[in-house]
């Protein structure tokens, strides 16, 4: 089949004849296809992420508290050494960078780095004032966590601990495995879309580009028939471009009687009127 002698611009250059209406569709879609997949990959490792920065949280209260409930009843049984030795123990266990115990004062008299404690023993009576609040803090993938501690007997301190809430880069392959899997399964399922759909409006395409070509001024009608093998449109269009090229016959044939007519009509007016003449032409 002959090329139209239209200038073919974008995919056009690239494709067989007829399938550029469905391949920028295709393309379309497949672009459209991999811009989700990719959103879904992103979001998917976010979320992931996301839930193991909670679970670190989580898992820094529970020691948080779990501390601030085992200071209490170690404190008021007056076992300060033990109630080091846990503080130090479940801090380490915990995954804690620090650990203090605080009086309203701020003097510290227990804590995971021994350089930080300002008082070695504290004093039988602590300093009074109001209970402090439990607070939590967040800065830079940091947490800071201060519980009240009220010890019988004693009054009431605070505990301070302060850790990192971030977490190893780890790859969520099973959830990215899935997703891979369906992304292949959806690809395929577009292929064979692709495949059916070109096969139906490849005529379609065609006839579009036939189109173009008389609209950009090609003239030679036999270029722009397409294969009948190509359905009952393709039929239906060869039949228009047969009509067309049997009335430009005519077209041209009536053209030329009617040069030739005009052309022949001085040479008969002059017969006759010599045939007229009763003695002839001397």
């Amino acid at each position: 089949m002959l090329a139209f002698r239209l200038g073919k611009e974008g995919l056009d250059r690239f494709l067989p004849r007829g399938e550029s209406t469905v391949a920028s569709t295709g393309l379309a879609l497949a672009v459209l296809f991999m811009v989700a997949i990719g959103g879904s990959v992103w979001w998917n490792d976010r979320a992931h992420t996301r839930r193991l920065e909670t679970a670190r949280i989580d898992d820094l209260k529970s020691v948080a508290f779990l501390l601030q409930h085992s200071t209490e009843a170690l404190l008021a049984s007056d076992d300060l050494s033990a109630a080091r030795r846990v503080l130090v123990a479940l801090a380490r266990q915990g995954g804690l960078d620090m650990a203090t115990v605080r009086l309203q004062d701020g003097r510290i008299f227990a804590a995971t780095d021994p350089a930080a404690i300002t008082a070695a023993v504290p004093p039988k009576q602590w300093p009074t004032g109001p209970a402090p609040a439990m607070t939590e803090t967040h800065v830079d993938d940091r947490l800071q966590m201060t519980l009240p501690l009220s010890v019988a007997g004693h009054g009431t301190a605070s505990l301070v601990i302060e850790a990192s809430t971030a977490v190893e880069d780890m790859p969520a392959w099973p959830a990215s495995a899935g997703t891979a899997t369906i992304a292949m399964g959806s690809l395929m399922g577009l292929l064979l879309v692709y495949r059916h759909a070109r096969t139906r409006l490849r005529a379609m395409g065609e006839i579009h580009e036939g189109l173009r070509a008389i609209d950009h001024g090609e003239t030679a009608l036999e270029v722009l028939r397409i294969s009948d093998r190509l359905g009952p449109e393709a039929q239906a269009w060869n039949h228009l471009i047969d009509e067309a090229r049997t009335l430009r016959e005519q077209e041209v044939a009536e053209q030329a009687h009617r040069t030739l007519g005009t052309e022949l009509r001085p040479d008969r007016t002059l017969s006759a009127a010599c045939d007229a003449m009763p003695q002839g032409l001397v």
